[in-house]
């Protein structure tokens, strides 16, 4: 924190001061002060022109803000972001986190609509899989099995994430059961429980 704020005091018109302020502010969110980082990225979102820097600064400042107690004026700056600089390298990242939000607060419908975004439009996108996973969760809380059912089908085809793979295969068991599709998913329960016998979802696998 130390050398961050002596280039911010001693060195105001240094071409790395702004990095010296998002650097600043990352290290007030890892501790959690969280309201002196929402000061520091809205000082550098007023101040610096249109570009990857001021982009940054507003996801940031989005995820400062909801950390703070403010989520409404968090979605709302991430919202921007997304609709101004849709290009950007932190869009991605902002649509996942207002899906986070909308999720949290049981907007499903909401939700899913931010995480699609990301996997239609961001296919690269290093939160694909995570943002594909959640799509999926959405599409169970609206009761939209099939949907599910083939969103999960292709996370486990394409993920490079064991950990999500495994979830995911639990998640297509208990989407061809909701969907009325027993017989298939008594084999993916029983395909599921094979390779992971000591996953903490055996029992519920078992019980399916």
């Amino acid at each position: 924190i130390k050398e961050f704020q002596t280039v911010i005091s001693n060195f105001p018109h240094s071409d790395f001061v702004n990095e010296a302020r998002i650097g600043l502010g990352w290290i007030y969110l890892k501790e959690k002060r969280f309201a002196d980082a929402v000061i520091i990225y809205d000082n550098l979102v007023q101040n610096t022109k249109p570009g990857e820097l001021q982009n940054q600064s507003k996801y940031l400042l989005g995820i400062s803000l909801k950390n703070s107690g403010h989520p409404e004026r968090g979605d709302i700056t991430l919202e921007e972001l997304a609709t101004v600089a849709p290009e950007s390298q932190f869009t991605d990242n902002a649509l996942y986190e207002l899906g986070l939000g909308h999720f949290d607060r049981e907007n499903y419908q909401g939700a899913y609509q931010n995480f699609a975004k990301v996997t239609k439009s961001y296919p690269n996108s290093d939160i694909f899989d995570q943002a594909l996973k959640m799509s999926g969760e959405c599409l169970l809380e609206l009761e939209r099995f099939s949907d599910a059912e083939t969103v999960y089908a292709k996370l486990i085809s394409k993920s490079s994430n064991s950990e999500l793979v495994v979830e995911s295969q639990y998640r297509l068991g208990w989407s061809q059961y909701k969907s009325g599709n027993r017989n298939a998913a008594k084999i993916t329960f029983q395909n599921f429980i094979d390779a992971n016998p000591k996953h903490k979802l055996v029992d519920l696998a078992l019980y399916w």
